[in-house]
């Protein structure tokens, strides 16, 4: 169900002139994702000689495309404010990333949850309905996410008063009825820093539109995610949604997209330890790389007004409450 597909991560300012010039350290997903603005999905045909890249239903409802990252006031959602986490990830991978270090493990692996989480996080939710079909997305490896929690991490400090969340088109064995949101708090262990008293947000099973609002505001700049068991498969979801009371610092911003970075997303990301991985989407004699290692492209964004590789439907003076629709992808290559 994950298919063939590649992710690209849209990025403000324009395009670096090589992978060197990239101004993040491409190789860490937690830097890649914190950079982007949005993301979309392109699918790759597996098992062809030739590499073609087609954009897979270029439409909000098709959940293959995301909102602009830029906070915006909700009048729907009591004026609260959606905000957008800079990423989400394993806590063990998020951990191996922060202790420094080529550690090759946590940023492949953490890649993969990055790129899992990315999706359900920037959707707009308004775009899906009760019942509906719409691509949906892993977050742990098994039914059991609070043995995996989940990492998220804002630009500036929220104070979550409500979340939006729906669950599988697959059924119940794929849902859960909970999570806590635990904040880190650089006060506790004498300043050494932890995390703080759980809020548990709650919610029904299965395909629905769920909103919640917490009896309890939760604070924090950080936080540590655990889902309930689902009781028999991986837990997921079509996205989930966080909404601050506090006024983000660029409420108003506006920003224009220019660059992207083009990654894989399902074959050979999470199968990465299977020795099949890049042929199943690529196969023009390419060895598997003896070490983990994520094969990327850098490609221009714009608008019909200004040209690029991955053209959005507008790249330009984007601001908050902005769904990035894309119309074409398109790639020439010599011998």
């Amino acid at each position: 169900n994950g298919g063939p597909r590649t992710i690209v991560w849209l990025m403000e300012g324009d395009k670096p002139n090589s992978v060197d010039d990239i101004p993040f350290d491409i190789t860490n997903p937690i830097e890649v994702s914190s950079n982007a603005r949005g993301w979309a999905f392109l699918n790759m045909p597996k098992d062809v000689d030739t590499l073609s890249i087609d954009g897979e239903l270029p439409t909000t409802n098709s959940g293959c495309v995301s909102m602009l990252t830029t906070p915006y006031q909700d009048s729907t959602r009591n004026d609260l404010y959606r905000v957008f986490p800079k990423y989400s990830c394993y806590d063990v991978q998020v951990d191996g990333i922060a202790a420094g270090g080529d550690n090759r493990y946590a940023k492949v692996n953490g890649l993969r949850y990055v790129a899992s989480w990315a999706p359900i996080l920037w959707r707009n939710p308004d775009a899906f309905e009760a019942g509906n079909t719409d691509p949906q997305f892993y977050i742990s490896p098994n039914r059991r996410h609070y043995n995996y929690p989940s990492i998220i991490e804002f630009e500036e400090e929220v104070s979550i008063a409500h979340v939006a969340i729906q669950q599988s088109h697959s059924g119940n064995p794929y849902t859960n009825t909970n999570f806590t949101l635990e904040p880190w708090d650089e006060t506790l262990n004498a300043g050494a820093g932890g995390w703080g008293s759980a809020v548990n947000v709650t919610y029904s099973q299965s395909n629905s539109k769920n909103e919640v609002t917490l009896s309890t505001e939760v604070v924090g700049t950080k936080f540590r995610l655990k889902g309930g068991d689902t009781g028999s498969q991986d837990w997921i979801c079509k996205y989930i949604s966080f909404y601050s009371s506090i006024e983000p610092s660029n409420l108003n911003e506006t920003i224009s997209l220019g660059w992207g970075i083009v990654m894989p997303y399902w074959y050979g990301l999470l199968n990465l330890g299977n020795g099949s991985d890049w042929d199943t989407n690529l196969t023009l004699s390419c060895e598997y790389p003896a070490n983990d290692t994520i094969p990327l492209m850098i490609c221009s964004v714009g608008d019909y007004s200004k040209g690029g590789v991955f053209v959005l439907e507008s790249a330009t003076n984007l601001s908050g409450k902005t769904d990035l629709e894309f119309s074409a992808f398109s790639l020439t290559y010599g011998e």
